[in-house]
């Protein structure tokens, strides 16, 4: 599943696209999870990418975390798109990823 190369986010306005897809984000250093190590933190499906990456960003982010999207038309596919994702990653590190927010 090819995704853009990753951006910080202040650059998520500029990046994002106004349209379907899912998006990853990930911090700069390892999370230890039961089955490996990870830098992958969050997952999502939106219908507007730059609209649900900048309120993310806004209500969870920490300015060192990158962000990349990849565009899947249609919610349905993007839905299916994220559930592969999301599978892939529980099979490989043992739970799904996780982040600690802000506050």
């Amino acid at each position: 599943m090819p995704f853009t190369p990753w951006y910080p986010s202040d650059r998520i306005e500029a990046c994002a696209p106004r349209s379907a897809g899912v998006y990853q984000v990930r911090q700069n250093e390892l999370r230890l999870y039961p089955s490996g190590k990870s830098a992958m933190i969050h997952y999502a499906q939106a219908d507007l990418l730059v609209t649900s990456m900048a309120k993310f960003s806004r209500s969870s982010g920490r300015p060192t975390w990158l962000y990349r999207h990849r565009m899947v038309p249609g919610k349905e596919e993007s839905q299916r798109a994220l559930e592969r994702l999301l599978t892939r990653f529980y099979r490989s590190f043992g739970e799904y990823p996780t982040f600690d927010p802000i506050g």
